[in-house]
């Protein structure tokens, strides 16, 4: 559960056992995850929703932007109290930055859980899966 919501069951009493956005852990959160034939297919377009990916993530992280981002927190999520968005967002902020790039650490930790039940896992490298090549590229044009 998110902090958003975790936040008002914390004023009720309820203990928090981990916030994973302030927890040492390198886990994946929202990941973007495509068939290599699709992004060689359609390039543009796979650019194209990083860069927009990019540009909503340097608009919430801006500190003038804050009010519209709590106001669309507290619309899409149907908060009932504008503490409770303002809760959402200082988490957003303290999860995400504007560094694109998959973690190769995160990977890895998940394929570890995945190998418990299927061993053929437990000799994965994450380099296999992983291309970052269109953020490289981005990054690359000074976006």
């Amino acid at each position: 559960m998110g902090s958003t919501f975790s936040a008002p069951l914390k004023k009720k009493g309820y203990t928090v056992l981990l916030e994973m956005a302030r927890a040492p852990i390198v886990y994946l959160g929202a990941s973007l995850v495509i068939r290599k034939s699709a992004v060689r297919s359609e390039p543009r377009l796979y650019e194209s929703m990083l860069k927009g990916t990019l540009d909503a993530m340097r608009f919430f992280m801006k500190p003038e932007n804050k009010p519209a981002v709590l106001k669309s927190i507290a619309r899409v999520l149907r908060l009932p109290r504008s503490e409770d968005a303002e809760n959402g967002y200082n988490a957003m902020v303290a999860a995400y930055n504007i560094d694109l790039r998959p973690k190769p650490e995160g990977v890895k930790k998940i394929y570890s859980i995945l190998a418990r039940t299927n061993p053929k896992l437990q000799s994965f490298k994450p380099e296999t899966i992983i291309d970052d090549s269109l953020i490289q590229k981005i990054q690359a044009s000074g976006y």
